[in-house]
């Protein structure tokens, strides 16, 4: 059966950084992209920090993929449709 280590929050440090990471530059050169664009890249940032969340209280499924893979379709339909 699997059990999490102590330390499991803290392997999620390094995701959690690129997040904080690509959410200040979004903020930053907001005026930069497009109203579309700029949403698509505020889920790419929210889904899988709500993924992370989740994740870390409940065991089973890996939210983080499912989130990624949903947010980085979204990104793709969005830049096409640019």
């Amino acid at each position: 059966m699997y059990h999490r280590g102590n330390l499991y929050l803290l392997s999620n440090l390094a995701p959690l950084g690129m997040i904080l990471i690509n959410s200040c530059l979004l903020v930053r050169y907001r005026d930069s992209y497009k109203p579309r664009i700029r949403r698509a890249y505020w889920i790419y940032i929210i889904a899988p920090l709500l993924a992370i969340l989740i994740q870390s209280f409940s065991y089973g499924l890996q939210f983080i993929i499912f989130a990624t893979i949903g947010a980085e379709l979204n990104m793709a339909k969005a830049i096409q449709a640019s």
